[in-house]
């Protein structure tokens, strides 16, 4: 233990070096001596020693009694008085200042050793002391629960700072019941009206508190002030019996639910699956009596059709928490196996794992669900059939009708170019009804590349220009720097063309007079600027954002909701099959996009649909490839001699050289005998024999870098799957404009078929 530090304080030098020597010969550290007042002051500022000796009478204009009383206030240094003589008046001065020891010169060495020890001893007792008390006091005011003493009749003589705020009193003078107690009456169980010594505590619980609240109350026995008391603890229960008797009534409901519910509820172990509790709609939906049931396990009672569905929902369990609504087979006591809706969530017993489960039976529920779709099946296909013969008719109506006027007028040059451009018209209604009806079937799907959404608007509004009625106004926005998307440009621009005429079709017929404005968009759709980030999750950072909006008469709000059913339309017989809206629906989700419609009755429509850029493109490249040299030679591949005459007349306009092979066999001894005259194969993918699909593979063992795509009225999704996204080959559908046939030569013959 270190040394204790003495301060001497002492203005006859002779004195404080004998004082100083006899500190030092008791192992005591010695600060000074000093001789004045302001000296000591200083000194035990800066030293902070564990005791200062202070002569009472110094140098200079402060005394050592001043001195004294100024270092135990600040500093709390406890001081021990040497002096040869005083008087009574500065005797009680000394004494205010509470000193530890008072020697009177001359003084013996064990004098003065005997009175530092007992000064020192009775500081450290009464540093203990107070910070046993401030540890108390702290106690008292910041533990949660409130504290009062009270007398053996209840009086109150202590009341902790938290009972006095809660109840908005000191609590003196008061007994206890009188200030807490709502019927200020005292507790019929208090421990103080008992014989029992207390000195153990005793608990009660205490209702009506402070507005209808619930303590628990402990007493205990003690000494206050030197008389016997009682020492109150009070805590806050109120919460714990109000979320007691919730748990008591969520038990008795969980139990009334039980036992009434119709649904089938189990408990049963998840290592074992033996079944610890069912109700009576499990009894009613199994045909297993409780008693059958309960100790058995799932596996005895083959309760799973299928016990890999077990495992299924197990595994979900595990890794969601819940499950819910998982569908799956149960077997019954008579052996039929039904159709069941299970939920399920993990409980625990006893530290082992269970899972209580709810199954509804849907059997007939999902029979009904099938005859009802097989019913509405059945009228779609009426609806469907219809509708498509009604639109049919008019085109092959105008096809013969001007196919005869053509033979008659064979001479007349002007009649000529009119009835051809009327056939051609017809003929391009009658593909685009086609491909609407495959695309809505999803039998088909189309060349997927990387597609520049400006162009395609900048085409779209050129020909709504220069088609539309001069009352609409075609306005175009095509934004900076937009990236290409992925997807079947002639798909996409069927969906421009589609809104763009149902566009024109609501301004055409809103009754309002005046110019119309028909409005087409290209731009950068980023979160948080024009669309709400959560439509892009899928998209990543960016999206691109096509927008068609007129000003006509809107979209009434009954019928909002059903614009993209399959044949819904708002137009008279003949003038739509209300497929419109259902293939674009259907040609943006299958592009990973999304599609929106904002409208209000009287104030126009906007629709807005949301597609994904081309992965790590950035910026619209603003180029479009150019033609290559043109290939000395194509071999078409077609089983429809008429294909393969038009097709030879297209390409020989162009200068190219041309085979033909009605079939697959006869293509590939064309092939092989003229290899190195063929520089690209156009390959039909449906025909008898040997398919486009089988003959391409054929032709790539004869020439594995064979350049090729395929010119077909049908794609299967086997196909597709396998082969085009394989062998990376463009598909073009049939019937199909003739410069996009060209374009598609040079660009397939140029490497740009990615």
């Amino acid at each position: 233990m270190p040394s204790a530090r003495i301060l001497v304080v002492e203005d006859e030098n002779i004195v404080a070096r004998d004082i100083c020597m006899r500190l030092e010969h008791f192992g005591y550290t010695v600060s000074g001596p000093v001789a004045t007042g302001e000296e000591a002051i200083a000194h035990a500022r800066k030293l902070k020693p564990d005791l200062v000796l202070m002569d009472i009478m110094l140098r200079g204009p402060m005394d050592g009694i001043e001195a004294a009383s100024a270092i135990r206030e600040k500093m709390n240094v406890p001081v021990i008085y040497l002096t040869a003589f005083v008087d009574d008046k500065n005797l009680q001065r000394a004494k205010v200042t509470e000193p530890f020891g008072y020697l009177l010169k001359p003084f013996e060495e064990r004098e003065l050793h005997i009175t530092i020890e007992m000064a020192l001893y009775k500081h450290r007792m009464e540093q203990q002391l107070r910070e046993s008390n401030a540890f108390s006091q702290l106690l008292v005011q910041t533990i949660p629960f409130g504290m009062d003493i009270v007398d053996d009749t209840g009086r109150i003589l202590f009341m902790s700072d938290n009972l006095k705020r809660e109840f908005r009193t000191n609590g003196a003078e008061y007994h206890c019941w009188e200030i807490y107690r709502e019927d200020r009456t005292q507790c019929g169980d208090c421990p103080l009206k008992r014989s029992e010594a207390l000195w153990s505590p005793m608990g009660i619980e205490v209702p009506g508190i402070a507005g209808g609240r619930t303590f628990h109350i402990t007493h205990t026995r003690m000494t206050y002030n030197g008389q016997p008391a009682v020492l109150e603890v009070f805590q806050d229960i109120t919460e714990r019996k109000r979320t007691e008797r919730a748990l008591r009534q969520s038990e008795d409901r969980f139990s009334k639910a039980l036992r009434t519910s119709s649904d089938a509820i189990a408990i049963s172990r998840i290592a074992d699956g033996i079944f610890v509790e069912v109700n009576q709609g499990f009894t009613e939906q199994t045909g297993y009596a409780r008693e059958e049931a309960v100790g058995k396990s799932e596996m005895d009672l083959g309760i799973w059709a299928d016990p890999a569905q077990r495992d299924q929902f197990l595994g979900e369990l595990a890794r969601r928490g819940d499950v819910k609504n998982f569908e799956a087979g149960f077997r019954v006591r008579s052996g039929e196996v039904r159709s069941g809706l299970i939920s399920g969530r993990p409980i625990e017993f006893d530290g082992e794992k269970y899972v209580l489960s709810i199954s509804r039976d849907i059997t007939d529920r999902l029979m009904l669900e099938q005859q009802l779709n097989q019913a509405q099946k059945m009228e779609g296909i009426g609806t469907l059939a219809s509708s498509i013969a009604h639109d049919f008719n008019n085109i092959l109506n105008n096809i013969l009708g001007f196919t005869m006027q053509l033979k008659k007028h064979a001479s007349e040059a002007e009649k000529v170019q009119r009835y051809c451009q009327t056939i051609e018209k017809s003929a391009v209604r009658g593909a685009e009804l086609s491909a609407q009806l495959l695309s809505f079937a999803r039998k088909t799907r189309r060349e997927t590349s990387p597609v520049d959404v400006a162009a395609l608007v900048d085409e779209m509004a050129a020909l709504c220009s220069d088609t539309f009625p001069p009352s609409i106004t075609v306005r175009k926005i095509v934004g900076r720097d937009l990236p290409h998307v992925v997807g079947d440009r002639n798909e996409l621009y069927q969906v421009l063309l589609n809104l763009c005429v149902n566009a024109r079709d609501a301004m055409a017929g809103d009754g309002r007079q005046g110019d119309q404005v028909l409005t087409i968009e290209a731009v950068s759709a980023d979160p948080g600027g024009t669309v709400s980030p959560h439509l892009l999750q899928a998209h990543g950072e960016r999206s691109v954002e096509l927008r068609v909006s007129d000003t006509g008469c809107g979209i009434p709000k009954e019928i909002r909701d059903r614009i993209f059913e399959p044949f819904f339309t708002t137009k008279e017989r003949g003038k739509g099959t209300g497929l419109g809206l259902s293939v674009a629906y259907n040609v943006v989700r299958n592009h990973r996009g999304t599609i929106l419609v904002e409208s209000e009755e009287g104030s126009g429509s906007t629709f807005r649909i949301f597609l994904p850029p081309v992965p790590g493109e950035n910026r619209r490249t603003g180029e479009r490839p150019g033609a290559k040299k043109r290939p000395e030679g194509v071999l078409l591949v077609d089983d429809e001699p008429v294909m393969l005459e038009l097709g030879k007349e297209l390409l020989e306009e162009q200068g190219y050289k041309v085979h033909v092979a009605p079939g697959g066999r006869e293509a590939l001894e064309l092939y092989t005998a003229h290899r190195d005259e063929i520089d690209i194969v156009v390959l039909d993918l449906v025909m008898p024999g040997m398919d486009g699909g089988q003959l391409y593979l054929e032709l790539k063992k004869i020439n594995p870098g064979i350049k090729a795509f395929f010119c077909t009225g049908y794609m299967s999704d086997r196909v597709i799957t396998e082969l085009l996204a394989e062998e990376d080959l463009r598909a073009i559908q049939k019937p199909v404009p003739p410069e996009l046939f060209i374009r598609t030569i040079r660009e397939v013959l140029a490497g740009e078929s990615e």
